[in-house]
């Protein structure tokens, strides 16, 4: 535990906004109820940080996954085969289940607060997709989405 808790420390000893978005990597990465894709994380993490009269995805606006990996402090990796995005080792899994409650007190509130900001965005108020091509656009183009319908 001691090994995980000071790479938590080095974490949150950087600028405020990299322990931030760390933070919430690390938070998605230990919540989520299936491993997460980089896009999927990326767009988890721009819904974060919409305003709350956004409504609509800015794609330049997405961090960048080499970012995503170096403020997690060496604790989460990119499968580059699968392109998921998990923590090193099961150890660090298994550190985060049992402190979670402690790291991370809202995590399952902020990730439901997500989704929904998330599927309340414009592209999605016309309803839903009436052709395949529709719905392939939108799997393509909104990363998060079938995470949030489930």
């Amino acid at each position: 535990d001691k090994t995980y808790e000071e790479a938590l420390q080095r974490i949150q000893r950087q600028p405020e906004d990299e322990s931030k978005l760390a933070m919430r990597v690390l938070s998605w990465i230990t919540h989520a109820i299936r491993p997460l894709k980089v896009g999927e994380i990326q767009h988890a993490i721009a819904a974060m940080n919409f305003e709350p009269d956004d409504t609509t995805l800015d794609e330049e606006g997405l961090t960048d996954e080499a970012e995503l990996i170096t403020v997690c402090g060496g604790i989460a990796v990119i499968d580059q085969n699968s392109r998921v995005i998990r923590l090193v080792h099961y150890t660090t899994q298994e550190y985060f289940e049992r402190h979670r409650s402690e790291i991370f007190p809202t995590a399952q509130v902020d990730i439901l607060y997500t989704c929904i900001r998330y599927l309340s965005m414009d592209p999605f108020k016309d309803g839903p997709c009436t052709t395949d091509l529709e719905m392939d656009n939108r799997l393509k183009n909104f990363e998060l989405i079938e995470y949030t319908s489930h």
